[in-house]
């Protein structure tokens, strides 16, 4: 009968969040791990925001290293600004994607068939832009100049787009 008890609370093995969570309400003899089930949760939370986190800065990363090999000698202050605008916007946007998700969203519903080809045209545009200036000549001074504030608020912008769909979701 001791091994029929100990068999009885053995750990399962576990697939997926859900099916913890299925086997501590349908298994009363279970019921002891709940915080420990509440406990992993959170820990998968906790695991998939940072990477998430991660994974959204990696193109603020990439402009910050490309703003610092273009202008070598920037000071310490411009760092910590262009550094304190790309923070800033990758935290508002997420917010700013809930907030349209959750009011504006529901006034735009007669567009939702037009969405993808919005996205098409706009990305068609980028992309064609993108070549021209590739193969357009510039002087060395043209392309190596400083950025200036707007520039940086634009770039702080455009790394953190990304961000306004994690807000959506």
């Amino acid at each position: 009968s001791s091994s029929s008890i100990s068999k009885e609370l053995e750990a399962p093995k576990l697939e997926s969040v859900s099916s913890v969570i299925k086997i501590a309400i349908l298994s009363p003899s279970l019921m002891i791990s709940l915080p420990n089930i509440f406990s992993l949760l959170s820990f998968i939370f906790f695991f998939n925001s940072i990477v998430l986190g991660i994974g959204l800065a990696m193109d603020a990363f990439s402009v910050s290293l490309a703003n610092g090999m273009n202008e070598p000698c920037m000071k310490k202050k411009k760092m910590l600004f262009i550094a304190v605008v790309f923070g800033v916007f990758q935290g508002l946007m997420p917010l700013i994607g809930w907030f349209c998700v959750h009011t504006i969203a529901t006034l735009f519903t007669s567009f939702t068939k037009f969405i993808p080809w919005i996205a098409l045209v706009l990305l068609s545009f980028l992309g064609i832009k993108m070549l021209v200036e590739a193969f357009k000549d510039c002087e060395e001074e043209e392309c190596c100049k400083k950025q200036g504030l707007m520039v940086i608020l634009v770039q702080g912008v455009a790394t953190s787009i990304d961000a306004v769909s994690v807000g959506f979701t």
